[in-house]
């Protein structure tokens, strides 16, 4: 296991870490056969800070050095996630305005014209596809079947 020569910063410092910030803190610890999984990944100070083992496993690291990674984050203190089974959740006060009818002749307001249906006439009309032509299908007999012609046999070419 190599030795840390460096450790992380507070979580404020490394949430705001690039990629190569972490590269360079993984190459400093000796942690070199990471770094080409975490570039490729392109984990940054926020995804690093807010990785599990399997995070890790799946990018493929090998255990022992997941769990020398995974004792260094937790050094870092990351803010808790407050969504605890049983605790209370408190909500912002909602925002919500209140419409008082102070003015209640005013013409500021929706009339019952604004709802009235407007006549065909003034509406275009909405576009149409071209009606499609009948269309014949080759029967047993060789004889095409259409509704609007009359039947005849079908002509092989000369």
């Amino acid at each position: 296991m190599p030795k840390i020569q460096k450790s992380l910063p507070d979580y404020q410092a490394l949430v705001r870490w690039t990629v190569q910030d972490v590269i360079n803190w993984l190459h400093d610890n000796k942690f070199d056969a990471c770094v080409s999984a975490f570039r490729q990944c392109g984990i940054d100070g926020n995804k690093f800070v807010h990785s599990e083992e399997p995070d890790l496993i799946n990018i493929g690291i090998k255990r022992p050095i997941v769990r020398e990674i995974m004792e260094q984050l937790n050094t870092v203190g990351r803010p808790r996630n407050n969504m605890r089974v049983g605790a209370q959740v408190v909500q912002p006060p909602s925002h919500r305005t209140v419409v008082t009818n102070d003015d209640a002749d005013s013409d500021e307001g929706w009339d019952t014209d604004e709802f009235q249906e407007e006549s065909d006439e003034s509406v275009p009309p909405s576009p149409m596809a071209p009606p499609r032509p009948n269309r014949t299908v080759p029967t047993k007999n060789g004889l095409r079947d259409s509704p609007s012609l009359p039947r005849q046999p079908v002509m092989a070419p000369e």
